[in-house]
């Protein structure tokens, strides 16, 4: 990676710079009520240290103690992701959230990033306002659901089962047909591993290429798609788009069975905008306790194009 200027204010005299080995502790110090359920820091940090195409940055006051942190994770196609933003509960409404993602922007810029985008709770109105003062756009309100499925869930008649019907699998051919359907706003992005990415014609066919693009189409002209993140043994992750109650009840039930009869204890994480017809089936299993939610919030999403 590119080498990055340390960035300093005098009004703050915060310097912001990469993470130090023996600042991890520091970093995991600033754990706090997150829009997750739990606070996701300590689960994934030696994660990101270890993942050459993460760059952890602290905020360090004058006294050398690390005030913030953010981690900037570089994806395909000329995109990143920023997650892990944290300022210590004593040096907040100070600016140091700014100063933060001020660098996170200038160091997408030094790596010829051409769209950035993190997430934060519906109702975290102070991030809002930074990000539309960072002219910043949103992309819509997002809902994510969680649930360790069961041997259950692969039978039609198991406890709350729901009927696949009716679902296919996409082609790269589909693409033009697809993407026609998408538009425009929440529905252009997907979700792998927990980073919202671009859903445009070569993200369709890679995802197609990898058997991980599926589509219902309704009776009377709806429709549904749902586009597989992260898998494997113990996890599957799925982004639901779509018009239709009735195909998004069919993928939901498609993707509970795929997950039990891959691993009878898999993790099956569905992420959903929250006005798809799908957002109210989830919440109603929530509700039933089929699911939980993995945010106690819903989260906003937000992209700079730079």
């Amino acid at each position: 990676m590119k080498d990055m200027p340390q960035m300093k204010t005098q009004a703050k005299n915060i310097l912001i710079r990469d993470i130090r080995p023996d600042e991890r502790d520091a970093v995991l110090g600033l754990r706090q009520d997150t829009l997750y359920s739990e606070d996701y820091l300590p689960a994934v940090l030696d994660t990101w240290l270890a993942d050459p195409d993460v760059r952890i940055r602290v905020a360090v006051d004058e006294a050398g103690e690390v005030v913030g942190v953010h981690a900037f994770r570089k994806l395909e196609d000329g995109q990143c992701w920023l997650s892990g933003l944290r300022v210590r509960v004593d040096a907040r409404r100070q600016g140091v959230a700014t100063l933060i993602l001020e660098d996170a922007i200038e160091l997408a810029r030094s790596e010829g990033i051409r769209t950035l985008r993190y997430a934060t709770a519906t109702d975290n109105e102070a991030v809002h306002q930074l990000s539309r003062t960072q002219r910043l756009r949103s992309r819509g309100a997002w809902l994510s659901f969680e649930r360790r499925v069961e041997p259950s869930d692969c039978q039609q008649d198991g406890p709350g089962a729901i009927r696949p019907e009716g679902i296919n699998v996409l082609g790269a051919a589909d693409a033009p047909r697809i993407l026609s359907l998408l538009k425009t706003g929440a529905r252009t992005l997907y979700v792998e591993s927990y980073a919202w990415r671009s859903l445009d014609e070569r993200s369709f066919a890679r995802l197609a290429s990898e058997g991980r693009a599926f589509g219902c189409a309704g009776e009377t002209g709806g429709w549904g798609i749902a586009l597989l993140g992260r898998t494997g043994d113990d996890e599957l992750e799925a982004t639901l788009h779509g018009t239709d109650m009735l195909c998004a009840q069919s993928l939901i039930g498609f993707l509970r069975r795929t997950a039990c009869e891959t691993n009878p204890r898999q993790l099956l994480t569905l992420h959903v905008p929250q006005e798809n017809p799908a957002a109210s089936i989830l919440g109603s299993l929530v509700r039933q306790g089929e699911l939980r939610h993995v945010a106690g919030r819903p989260h906003r999403v937000w992209e700079l194009a730079l």
